[in-house]
């Protein structure tokens, strides 16, 4: 198997520490919508979340944060198609994903600051030159259900396109005690469109746009022992507004060599998150308080990154790779108001710049023996 651990082609045998890879026909006979779903599926990885902007916090082999202090405070890095994303991404679905590469161990030299407990490489599937598609439908209990489909090929002499689409749903499995109907209905809605251009000289240019919007996400706590069915006793219709949207639009342009490749990768990625945190009546009975609490919180994050670098071809005896890295985010985390009005509003805003030159190196020593080395 190829794998792009190290930001660059080579065999998985070969990359020098933990790897675990899932493949998409993995994920699809296993259901694994989103990407945590893949993580919390992969020995070593435990991921720590409730739905929340701020609560995707995933540790491997137990080094990570039960809960980040910032919006870009993590210590396991997500990168997809090479574009460098903070875990929260990680409600992302695995909508027409080729792979999943999870490094376990210190990734630094390659990925940064936020790498050093592993990484997460997502590879997307490509167009190409052969006519190609799928189409599944779903539908079951609780109203769950998903359609799901991608179609690709080429365009022209040099031009493939792909376009992959998933919208699924479903009632959630709490009840609402006032109504006798589901607290809310979540959907998700993704796209995907790509465009991959490529001479007969080892040149190419492969172009991403995505997007995807989840509607009335619930970041829920509900009282035990479960009632049958469990049950939130809150006003109707307070998740209605709940939304979260991801986009991510990318460049990569790539040359090969004679003995190297030149890669260029340009990205920017956008996210939206409007949220509530709600304590029912039952729970706080419990704790012997008043009637519902409730908190909204709400983030937006604008990335942008570029990565240029140069790397060994496919199948070279000696692997290396070395590049300049540049990396802008801006990010907020709000708590406009709660209950009882605006008079506790928190407003939380993060700058991010980093600006790195980077290197690795693999190389035999010996027939059973190879020395790795790395300088950011």
């Amino acid at each position: 198997m190829t794998v792009t651990a190290r930001r660059a082609e080579e065999g998985a045998k070969d990359v020098p520490f933990g790897l675990s890879v899932t493949t998409g026909e993995e994920i699809e006979a296993r259901r694994l919508q989103t990407i945590e779903d893949v993580l919390r599926a992969t020995p070593g990885v435990s991921v720590n979340s409730s739905g929340g902007p701020n609560l995707y916090n995933v540790s491997i082999r137990g080094v990570g944060a039960l809960y980040q202090m910032s919006m870009d405070d993590a210590s396991v890095v997500l990168n997809i198609d090479g574009t460098a994303l903070t875990p929260h991404y990680s409600g992302l679905g695995t909508l027409d994903v080729e792979r999943v590469e999870v490094l376990k161990g210190p990734q630094g030299t390659l990925f940064g600051g936020n790498g050093a407990a592993g990484a997460i490489n997502v590879t997307t599937r490509r167009p190409t030159r052969e006519l190609e598609g799928y189409l599944r439908g779903e539908y079951g209990q609780e109203n769950q259900h998903l359609v799901e489909g991608a179609v690709g090929g080429p365009l022209t002499e040099n031009l493939s396109g792909r376009v992959a689409l998933r919208s699924s749903g479903s009632d959630l499995w709490v009840d609402d005690l006032k109504t006798g109907d589901p607290l809310s209905k979540p959907t998700d809605l993704a796209f995907r469109g790509s465009l991959l251009w490529e001479d007969f000289d080892g040149t190419s240019i492969f172009a991403t746009a995505e997007r995807q919007q989840v509607k009335e996400l619930t970041n829920l706590l509900v009282l035990m022992p479960y009632r049958d069915p469990p049950v939130n006793d809150l006003t109707p219709g307070l998740f209605d507004d709940n939304e979260k949207t991801m986009e991510r639009y990318a460049l990569e342009i790539a040359h090969d060599f004679r003995d190297m490749r030149l890669t260029s990768t340009t990205s920017v990625a956008r996210s939206d998150f409007t949220g509530l945190v709600a304590y029912d009546r039952l729970i706080q009975q419990a704790m012997g308080r008043g009637g519902e609490y409730w908190i909204v919180d709400t983030s937006e994050e604008t990335v942008l990154a570029q990565d240029v670098r140069l790397s060994s071809l496919p199948e070279a005896p000696v692997f290396w790779v070395a590049g300049i890295n540049l990396h802008h985010g801006d990010r907020s985390y709000d708590t406009p108001r709660n209950t009882y009005g605006t008079g506790s509003a928190v407003e939380r805003d993060f700058t991010t710049r980093r600006y790195a030159v980077y290197g690795e190196a693999t190389v035999p020593v010996a027939p059973d023996w190879k020395l790795t080395a790395g300088l950011r």
